[in-house]
C-alpha cells in the first residue's frame, strides 16, 4: 500500500481488495484487518483469472475508483 499511495494517481491500473480502495479514496485508517483481508482479496482474484484464464482488469474502474462486485460474484458463479 505505501508504495501504491507514493505513485497513486486516477489513471493508474492495479488490483486491489474493495477495502484497500476504500482507504485509498476516502483515507480511511488501514489496520491488520484490511491487510488480511486485502491479501485474501486478492490471493482470489489471481485463482479467478487463472480458473478462467479471464483477466480481471475490467472489474476495475479507474474514476471513481471501485471494484465491480456483483461482476466478481457472476465470474465465480461461472466456475
Amino acid at each position: 500500500m505505501e508504495k501504491i499511495l507514493d505513485k497513486y494517481d486516477t489513471t493508474t491500473k492495479f488490483y486491489l481488495s474493495p477495502e484497500e480502495i476504500d482507504y485509498l479514496t476516502k483515507k480511511k485508517r488501514a489496520d491488520e484487518t484490511y491487510t488480511h483481508k486485502g491479501e485474501a482479496f486478492s490471493l482470489g482474484m489471481t485463482m479467478l483469472e487463472v480458473a478462467l484464464l479471464e483477466n480481471s482488469e475490467d472489474l476495475y474502474n479507474l474514476n471513481p475508483r471501485t471494484i465491480d462486485l456483483e461482476g466478481v460474484e457472476k465470474r465465480i458463479k461461472a466456475l
